[in-house]
């Protein structure tokens, strides 16, 4: 889509047009609106505004940085990936750079933290996550060989076949070998998916109809599990 012209309108919640703005528009949050210039854009990244909701501009995003997620927690980040280390930038929604730190922010910030992926020492191997605050200090080192960030606050840490669930606190509450599923959360309850069923993410019990026995086979967030027995789903 490199070259392409992209106009986008912003509505009120009345449905009246407010401003328009030259590009895409990424998130709206936190009183601001992130916006790629598609017409600017290049391999590595796009020309990116940001717009309060009135429509006037607060602040541009360097050229070639790409922004990712858009504001959490007030905060907003932007990644150079035509860089060695993708160099990141962070920015407060005056447009002020918090910090910058050599890595991608893998996952956004939520409760004042964030998971960034840096580089390895060690040439050709994977990345290595760790755990930053919003002052771009680190909270767990980045020696992790991923880092799952759960609704509820916490996280699932993995290295060397092994998986730690910590609270949002960062605290260890459980520890046990790794089964590469992939996590979820929902009304302070964990659970996981794997080879086609869900188990509680903390004591790997499997997750059961009380009256049929039934084992959940999926889950929807607005009416619960879905499970099946003996060909019949329930």
């Amino acid at each position: 889509w490199y070259g392409s012209k992209i106009v986008t309108t912003i509505s009120k919640t009345d449905g009246s047009k407010a401003f328009t703005v030259p590009g895409y528009v990424g998130t709206a949050r936190n009183g601001r609106i992130d916006v790629a210039d598609s017409d600017a854009a290049s391999e590595y990244g796009e020309n990116t505004s940001v717009y309060d909701y009135d429509g006037n501009l607060v602040f541009k995003v360097p050229e070639g940085y790409s922004v990712c997620g858009g504001y959490r927690d007030g905060l907003l980040w932007c990644t150079d990936y035509s860089s060695p280390n993708y160099k990141s930038i962070v920015y407060d929604v005056t447009g002020k750079t918090v910090f910058e730190i050599d890595g991608e922010i893998f996952e956004p910030f939520k409760n004042g933290k964030a998971v960034v992926s840096v580089p390895s020492v060690f040439e050709n191997l994977p990345n290595k996550q760790g755990i930053i605050n919003t002052q771009g200090k680190w909270l767990l080192k980045p020696v992790y060989e991923s880092i799952q960030q759960l609704n509820n606050g916490y996280y699932v840490v993995r290295a060397l076949g092994r998986e730690e669930i910590l609270d949002e606190n960062l605290n260890t509450i459980v520890k046990k070998d790794s089964n590469n599923a992939w996590y979820d959360s929902k009304d302070n309850k964990m659970f996981y998916c794997l080879y086609g069923y869900y188990y509680d993410g903390l004591t790997d019990e499997p997750i059961v109809c009380k009256e049929s026995g039934a084992q959940a086979t999926d889950y929807f967030y607005e009416s619960g599990y879905f499970a099946a027995k003996q060909g019949k789903d329930i």
